[in-house]
């Protein structure tokens, strides 16, 4: 997924991708991709023992959001207490084809 730009709306104006909108407003990559894909707060997600997270279709479409621009799957899997296996199987619509990002 890296390498491919993916174009971003931020206050009514779409940019080429969110290196371009980070640079526009000057702010921190990350910082503005915190604030516009919010990872799941530890009150909001209970502890799962491994192996028995459920996904909801609201989390696969976060997921597959975070994927489009560049998180990796290592990161995204810790967030949602799921195998990195899982979001690999998101990420190349093995699973979860049909819901949209």
């Amino acid at each position: 997924m890296a390498g491919r730009k993916t174009p971003v709306e931020v206050g009514g104006v779409c940019y080429e991708s969110i290196t371009d909108a980070a640079r526009a407003l000057g702010v921190e990559r990350e910082v503005l991709r915190a604030r516009l894909f919010p990872r799941p707060t530890g009150a909001a997600r209970p502890v799962f023992p491994h192996g028995t997270r459920h996904l909801a279709e609201d989390d696969v479409r976060a997921i597959k959001q975070r994927l489009k621009v560049g998180d990796t799957p290592n990161v995204i899997a810790k967030d949602y207490g799921v195998a990195q296996v899982t979001i690999w199987r998101i990420a190349n619509n093995i699973t979860w084809k049909d819901v949209d990002s």
